[in-house]
């Protein structure tokens, strides 16, 4: 409905994060798909034209940049020390999987306040001494 032109200028994540404005992406808004979180990267990274952003990027807008559009910044957005340690453990590491793979990921474990309260499965945790050597 806009044209190509002005469709491409559409979420403007590009030049707003190249301003310096933070992004809050959110779950709570059903267009678009960024309602659902990986969807949301998925879309943010691998949207044509000039305004896509990183996969780094999109994480940081779900993660600090909601935190801080919130004024919560210093209790979440990030993994720290004395932080609420809300967090999920995906399938898979969307930083490296092909960017047109990102929304196949699922989440495998969600934890709130430091404590687990979904599990799809046992999960294995890797110690240093069976973290493969680079």
């Amino acid at each position: 409905m806009l044209g190509d032109e002005r469709a491409l200028a559409a979420y403007p994540f590009r030049s707003l994060l190249d301003a310096g404005i933070s992004l809050s992406f959110g779950s709570d808004y059903p267009g678009e798909g960024f309602y659902e979180p990986l969807r949301g990267i998925h879309l943010a990274v691998n949207r044509e034209g000039p305004e896509r952003i990183t996969v780094e990027e999109a994480i940081g807008c779900y993660t600090r940049g909601s935190a801080y559009a919130e004024v919560y910044e210093d209790s979440k957005g990030t993994i720290t020390p004395g932080k609420l340690a809300d967090l999920v453990v995906l399938s898979g590491d969307p930083l490296s999987v092909p960017p047109g793979e990102i929304e196949k990921l699922s989440v495998v474990q969600t934890i709130v306040g430091g404590k687990a309260v979904y599990q799809t499965q046992p999960l294995t945790v890797l110690t240093k001494e069976m973290t493969p050597s680079r």
